[in-house]
C-alpha cells in the first residue's frame, strides 16, 4: 500500500531494499533471470518443464529429500523376504488440490498433500504414493491390499493381510492462513494405533508442510517424512520403500514430542 509505505521513514525502507537487492547479487539472480524483460517473456513463461527430464529430475529430488526417522530393519523391502503389502489411509490417494475447480474449498490460498497453498501451488497430475508403491509392488511381484479410507475395520483387515503395512498420513498449509494444530489430517492417530496392533510391520509415510505430532511413533516399526514432495511424490516414495534411492534428507525442524513443545502461531 502505497500510503503505508509513505507513512514508512526512508532509512527503513533502504534497508529492506538493502535485503532484496543483497540476495539478488549474492545468488547471481540478474542474470539468472535475464532471459527476458517484460513484455517480451511469451516464450520464456511457456516453456515446456515437463519434458521426461524435468519429471525424472522431480522423482530423484523428491526421493532424496525423504527424511528417515525410523526404521527397525523393515526397509528397504525385498520381494525375497516381503511377499504382500497394505497401502493404507485417504492421504494415500489423495487427488491434487485445484483451487480453479472449487472441490468444496472455493480459496486459491488452499494447499495439498503435494505443495503448500497459494501463488506457488502445484495442481495437475501427480503421482500418489497408491499409485507409485502399488505399481513398483506389481514390477516385483508383491501383492498389494489396500484401504483408502479412514475406516479402522478396513484398514485392519488389509493390515492382517500384509507382511507390512504402509500407513500414509498427511497435513496441509496454505498462504496467508496458519495451521490450526499440529496434528495430522483426519483420524490419522487413531488409525495408525489400530494398524500396528494387528500388523506384522507398520510403517508410516508422513507427507507434511512441517512439524506434526506422531504421538504413535513408539508402536510402529518405520517412519518417514516427505516435505510435499511435488507432482512425483509416489514414485519417489517407491524409490525409497524398495531401495533404488537412499533417504538423504534431513531435518529442517524439530517433531515436538506434544503440541505443549512447540510455539503456538
Amino acid at each position: 500500500d502505497a500510503n503505508v509505505l509513505m507513512a514508512e521513514e526512508q532509512e527503513t525502507i533502504d534497508q529492506a531494499a538493502t535485503r532484496v537487492l543483497a540476495v539478488i547479487h549474492k545468488m547471481n539472480l540478474s542474470a539468472s533471470t535475464a532471459a527476458c524483460a517484460p513484455p517480451h517473456c511469451k516464450d520464456f513463461f511457456l516453456k515446456d518443464v515437463s519434458s521426461l527430464a524435468h519429471v525424472r529430475l522431480a522423482r530423484t529430488l523428491a526421493a532424496q529429500s525423504v527424511v528417515m526417522l525410523k526404521n527397525k530393519d523393515v526397509l528397504p523391502l525385498s520381494s525375497a523376504s516381503t511377499k504382500s503389502i497394505a497401502i493404507i489411509g485417504p492421504a494415500a490417494d489423495a487427488k491434487s488440490y485445484d483451487p480453479r475447480a472449487g472441490q468444496g474449498y472455493d480459496g486459491w490460498m488452499f494447499g495439498d498433500y503435494y505443495s503448500g497453498g497459494g501463488s506457488g501451488h502445484m495442481t495437475g497430475n501427480v503421482t500418489s504414493a497408491f499409485t507409485g508403491l502399488s505399481s513398483r509392488a506389481q514390477e516385483l511381484g508383491i501383492d498389494v491390499v489396500f484401504s483408502l479410507t479412514d475406516n479402522k475395520t478396513a484398514a485392519t483387515e488389509a493390515a492382517a493381510r500384509a507382511d507390512v503395512a504402509f500407513v500414509v498420513l498427511g497435513a496441509t498449509s496454505g498462504e496467508g492462513i496458519d495451521r490450526p494444530d499440529l496434528r495430522l489430517d483426519g483420524n490419522a492417530d487413531a488409525l495408525v494405533r489400530e494398524v500396528s496392533a494387528v500388523a506384522k510391520a507398520t510403517v508410516v509415510l508422513v507427507q507434511a508442510p512441517g512439524a506434526v505430532l506422531m504421538p504413535w511413533r513408539d508402536s510402529v516399526e518405520g517412519v518417514l517424512v516427505m516435505f510435499l514432495g511435488g507432482q512425483q511424490t509416489g514414485d519417489a516414495w517407491a524409490d525409497i520403500v524398495f531401495g533404488d534411492q537412499v533417504p538423504t534428507g534431513r531435518l529442517p525442524v524439530m517433531m515436538p514430542e506434544a503440541e505443549e513443545d512447540s510455539i503456538p502461531p
